[in-house]
């Protein structure tokens, strides 16, 4: 099924992963797939993993640090989209490069994916960021001084600065840096289109939602984080290259229109 990236595909992924908007609610073997479904697909069109690449689950077991059983669910519904192969008695392999599916759509759609599976952490946890009030206060100071003197390097990494210690807590290096990075590509693919004051523009509305969401982990509120987060990557959605979000359609069965 090839679902394009809209502002539909976002809402579809929230509301059937979690059961908003009348969605239906997974449980967790199937939140788990679906990060191991992006992973994979990730690795393959980052080329990491080239055509018959023979994909070895326990290695994917150890870097999501999950058991196989989503990662095998993922691999079975990934073969089911030919993007691999599996091979009686040896395993999965890669069969489609999947190059049509680089864009930055798709890495909004993993970064909001990994936002939801760390914020489940965090609540699980019961984790507490009482003793990181100070820190996250100093670094949003840092961000709007940069926002003010228009130093966007500094801007963007404040901001990832910010995200790492959202989620410290987690014990998820893996996923953490992941998130940085499709903060990363996509942040470029929009900043790339607006030049001068635009640019300033938008990231003078990312500080705002920044603002308020570094309010809610001090609060340690952190599935309220999702509302903003979802308003931030509509935010960001709409402001992507036509060609980026055509290039961001992706396959995926999990997503309900």
């Amino acid at each position: 099924m090839r679902v394009n990236f809209s502002s539909s595909l976002l809402t579809g992924i929230w509301s059937f992963i979690y059961g908003e908007s009348g969605g239906t609610t997974l449980g967790k073997q199937q939140k788990l797939e679906q990060v191991a479904y992006l992973y994979i697909k990730d690795q393959i069109i980052q080329r990491n993993w080239q055509l018959g690449h023979h994909i070895i689950e326990a290695n994917i077991s150890d870097e999501l640090e999950m058991s196989r059983s989503p990662i095998r669910a993922a691999l079975a519904t990934l073969a089911e989209e030919e993007a691999v192969e599996v091979k009686p008695y040896r395993g999965y392999f890669v069969q489609d490069d999947l190059h049509e599916q680089d864009g930055a759509g798709f890495y909004l759609v993993y970064f909001i994916v990994i936002w939801y599976r760390l914020t489940d952490r965090l609540k699980k946890n019961r984790s507490s960021m009482k003793k990181d009030l100070n820190t996250l206060d100093d670094l949003m100071k840092e961000v709007r001084q940069a926002l003010d003197q228009e130093d966007w390097e500094t801007f963007h990494e404040r901001v990832k600065d910010l995200f790492e210690v959202y989620f410290a807590k987690t014990k998820q290096e893996f996923l953490v840096e992941q998130l940085l990075r499709c903060y990363t590509i996509v942040t470029n693919a929009v900043i790339d289109t607006k030049p001068g004051r635009a640019q300033q523009d938008y990231l003078t509305y990312e500080a705002l939602y920044l603002s308020d969401i570094t309010y809610l982990f001090k609060e340690n509120r952190f599935i309220d984080t999702r509302t903003l987060m979802e308003m931030f990557a509509r935010f960001m959605q709409k402001r992507l290259p036509a060609g980026e979000q055509s290039e961001g359609a992706i396959y995926t069965p999990y997503i309900t229109n």
